[in-house]
């Protein structure tokens, strides 16, 4: 890995230019789990929700690990949960599950659910304590995708946080992750490490929706549709089923509902 992105500031290669690294993200089983010494506590900001193969699942953004105690066990930029019971669904206090496969260890420290790539892990620990990391802030609910997955686009940010306590946080690009539920729980697969960047349209930061096509509800076929925050307020984009991973493939609406291509550079 090359020493020269370890350095203070945003930079778009951490995010585009290395693999997913094995040992973030929820691990895909249930096999081989340590008993939890103890029942962490944890503080956890955002909350999306979404419903998936008859989950109710919620995810979040910054999340911290805590022993009964108050001892700090660790801090990841994403974590998930399943409503247990439903109880959102009628108005009643949340029973959050955690899955199986988001601990890394018997103590509570915490894999984090969104994926990061190998120089965004190594960034992260070579800086840890000095106020610079890269984070992965879903900020949207789950758009449906087919009869097993749902997708995300979960904006990649810089997050600079000084001992004086002014924090600058800068928008890095968009990530894209598709998520499935196992046996272990709720898991996403980043499957876009950057897919659109900061200078462009922050393209299904904020949500979208699925229109499905001749095959029906959970088919393979149709458009998903997702939308941006621009300077003329909220814009729209699509893309066919197939195609999602793909910039050229993305066409979008003006304000005017004029079609257009995304200019791609």
């Amino acid at each position: 890995m090359k020493q020269d992105i370890m350095k203070a500031g945003a930079n778009q290669e951490l995010s585009t230019n290395y693999a997913i690294s094995p040992i973030t993200g929820i691990i895909d089983t249930a096999e081989n789990v340590t008993a939890m010494q103890y029942k962490p506590h944890l503080s956890r900001d955002g909350g999306k929700g979404g419903w998936l193969n008859c989950q109710n699942i919620f995810v979040f953004a910054d999340t911290g690990s805590y022993s009964p105690s108050g001892q700090f066990n660790g801090f990841v930029s994403s974590s998930v949960a399943v409503d247990v019971g439903l109880n959102g669904a009628d108005n009643k206090a949340l029973r959050l599950q955690d899955p199986i496969g988001e601990w890394s260890d018997d103590a509570g420290r915490q894999r984090g659910f969104v994926p990061l790539t190998e120089a965004e892990l190594a960034y992260n620990l070579a800086m840890q304590g000095n106020g610079h990391r890269v984070a992965l802030w879903p900020e949207s609910s789950l758009i449906p995708y087919d009869e097993s997955h749902s997708l995300m686009y979960v904006p990649i940010v810089y997050d600079h946080h000084p001992h004086n306590g002014h924090a600058t946080f800068t928008y890095v690009g968009t990530t894209l992750i598709k998520v499935h539920v196992s046996e272990a729980g709720p898991v996403a697969e980043r499957i876009a490490p950057m897919l659109f960047t900061s200078k462009e349209v922050e393209w299904g930061g904020i949500g979208g929706i699925r229109s499905y096509g001749t095959s029906g509800p959970g088919g393979k076929d149709g458009k998903v549709y997702i939308f941006g925050n621009g300077i003329g307020g909220l814009l729209l984009a699509r893309v066919d089923y197939g195609k999602i991973t793909d910039r050229s493939a993305v066409s979008t609406y003006s304000t005017q509902n004029l079609f257009h291509r995304l200019t791609v550079s």
